[in-house]
């Protein structure tokens, strides 16, 4: 007769705010999903709201990756914004992420997996070892993503790359340099009012431009309005 592991039974506690989740580990859950607009069957948080919960509790926290309503993703570029945001999730040392897609009904493999493998988790660490074994004893100071034409991945690869290099302790800054199709401040969650461009038309300081974000030794000049 086969015998099978006991299994001890785990309340899991959906929080769409610090308070939930303080209130959620004082009555007992053993576990936090964290989402946000729950009435839309819960969708991927806002980082601000992970970080302010892992401060306050100790339990450990699975997050939502999902943008919309609904199980099917859209298109391509919205996994890649569920793949970078699984990495700043990581950074912040969540437990698991909750997810899942459909197509035409039926559980879309291709897209779930994709997520699952989070390429970009693998790829930046082959970067940031890169970066430091390229010159070893003088890790570059400065480093330009570019490629030859759109959707190739430059923003979510350098965006990857610099929380990445902020886990070693390193002091990062990302300038955002795209004056055409600016996405860095798409994927960080905040806002491109005034960036770069503010900089470069007007005699203001840089660094009240600069806006530190809560993942640690992690700051970003987003492109500011563009120009006409």
């Amino acid at each position: 007769m086969n015998s099978f592991p006991r299994m001890t039974p785990v309340l899991e506690v959906i929080a769409c705010s610090v308070a939930d989740a303080v209130e959620a580990e004082k009555g007992g859950a053993g576990r936090l999903e964290i989402v946000r607009d729950l009435a839309r069957g819960g969708l991927t948080p806002p980082i601000e709201l992970v970080v302010g919960i892992r401060q306050k509790v100790e339990l450990p926290l699975r997050v939502m990756l999902r943008e919309s309503d609904g199980y099917e993703t859209s298109s391509a570029d919205e996994i890649d914004r569920l793949c970078a945001a699984a990495v700043q999730f990581a950074s912040l040392g969540v437990d698991g992420f909750v997810l899942g897609f459909l197509k035409d009904g039926q559980v879309d493999v291709e897209r779930t997996q994709r997520v699952l493998a989070c390429e970009h988790l693998h790829a930046r660490q082959r970067i940031h070892a890169g970066l430091y074994t390229s010159a070893a004893d003088r890790p570059p100071k400065i480093v330009l993503v570019t490629s030859g034409q759109a959707g190739e991945g430059k923003t979510t690869t350098a965006v990857n790359t610099a929380i990445s290099l902020s886990q070693l302790g390193a002091s990062v800054l990302i300038i955002d340099c795209d004056m055409r199709k600016p996405a860095t401040h798409k994927l960080l969650k905040v806002d491109h009012e005034r960036g770069l461009s503010t900089y470069l038309s007007r005699d203001t300081e840089i660094t009240e431009l600069i806006q530190q974000l809560p993942i640690g030794n992690l700051s970003l000049l987003p492109c500011g309005p563009i120009p006409p």
